[in-house]
């Protein structure tokens, strides 16, 4: 479909692509595939082309960014075409919350954090901010003062010169 090739060029790496933009947003209705995209494909195929050092997958749940980790997990240990033509090979962290991925272009470290955990040990070059928002967030000042606050210190905070953030979720 045609929202699908959109948010493929959205998500593009301005400086290597000529497309897409270093601050993405992405809301959209559910089953429209913005996660697979952002949160699966995107991150896969940075870590292993060698675009990305150290990617950031967080949502409102440490659940839902643990899965799309998982998913990446997966398609790098089952899917031989890839490990052969990347040769891919594991790292010294292998968990639901960090994996460590080398390729022939290089490492990357991928971290799956939800809301409000400890984002402070790293500085990415990629963040994916998968459905950080919950209806209870919006509901009061209060709370989405506190999410505003969070995400331009605590988040933004963490991203390094160049880092590319794709914020992607659902109307509440």
């Amino acid at each position: 479909p045609k929202c699908h090739h959109q948010i493929y060029e959205a998500i593009q790496i301005p400086e290597l692509d000529g497309l897409g933009s270093d601050r993405v947003m992405i809301e959209a209705p559910t089953r429209w595939a913005k996660s697979e995209l952002c949160s699966f494909v995107k991150p896969l195929v940075d870590a292993i082309g060698g675009r990305r050092k150290n990617i950031l997958l967080i949502s409102a749940t440490g659940a839902l960014a643990e899965h799309w980790l998982g998913q990446i997990k997966q398609e790098l240990e089952t899917n031989s075409d890839l490990k052969a033509e990347y040769r891919i090979k594991k790292g010294g962290t292998w968990t639901k919350e960090q994996i460590h991925v080398g390729s022939k272009y290089g490492d990357c470290r991928i971290t799956s954090k939800g809301l409000g955990f400890q984002i402070r040990v790293f500085v990415y070059d990629l963040i994916v901010a998968d459905d950080l928002e919950t209806k209870e967030m919006v509901r009061s000042e209060l709370q989405r003062q506190y999410f505003q606050d969070w995400f331009k210190s605590d988040l933004l905070g963490r991203a390094e010169p160049g880092c590319q953030l794709l914020w992607i979720g659902t109307f509440l």
